[in-house]
């Protein structure tokens, strides 16, 4: 018995060390634009029960009426959630879709997606606050804009390992796309006034998300052809 106490120990440590080891490589293989705004997101998460006034009235998204408004907030307001369950489903979102999205383009068309995604969610926001009124609502956070703009995007993507896995997350996503449209379908065709103000966030990030796409894909067809 004393014998085997010690070698269970070992074994224990010996496949948890092969486990983090595991994890530690395929953390590696996150690109590094997805791997550095996880890392943001994660930091800033503590701020919720540091001093949530100060989230919310200075990095939170407020209305443009409001006096609270400041002009980084479109871009703060990503990096902030509100509970565990909120960061971990934006982070796996925002991860799954920066992996393929990244490793096929460059950081610079990454970061332009992001850009037109945060852009277009703030539009649409501002727009139902505007229908809505902004008094009964409190300011937006959390980075599910831009996850719904890469899952956009991801549609676009002609990737050439056709695999199981691609044509699942393919189906998942556009399902995910189907039902922020369904969602929405009385502020695209009637008015705001029955829409919450995170699916506006979604659908502004999906559309963003679309135009970028079509923007990066005809510009590719374009050098495709002049090289020819």
């Amino acid at each position: 018995m004393r014998r085997f106490y010690p070698y269970f120990i070992h074994l224990n440590i010996y496949r948890m060390r092969g486990v983090i080891l595991a994890n530690f490589k395929l953390l590696k293989t996150i690109p590094p634009m997805t791997k550095y705004i996880s890392l943001i997101c994660l930091l800033a998460f503590p701020l919720e029960f540091i001093d949530i006034y100060f989230m919310e009235k200075h990095l939170s998204l407020h209305s443009l009426a409001s006096i609270d408004f400041s002009f980084w907030q479109p871009i703060t307001c990503a990096f902030l959630h509100v509970s565990p369950e909120h960061i971990s489903f934006n982070l796996a979102y925002f991860v799954l879709y920066g992996f393929f999205i990244e490793n096929e383009m460059s950081k610079k068309w990454f970061t332009f997606f992001m850009l037109m995604s945060i852009i277009f969610s703030f539009i649409l926001v501002q727009y139902t606050w505007s229908v809505n009124g902004y008094e009964s609502e409190r300011p937006l956070i959390g980075l599910s804009g831009v996850g719904y703009g890469l899952s956009a995007s991801f549609l676009f993507i002609r990737n050439r390992n056709k695999s199981l896995l691609y044509l699942i997350v393919q189906i998942i996503t556009f399902l995910g796309i189907a039902s922020v449209f369904w969602e929405c379908r009385y502020c695209l065709f009637s008015n705001c006034s029955s829409v919450d103000i995170s699916d506006a966030a979604h659908l502004g990030g999906i559309i963003g998300g679309t135009i970028a796409a079509i923007l990066y894909y005809n510009r590719f067809a374009q050098k495709k052809v002049a090289n020819l």
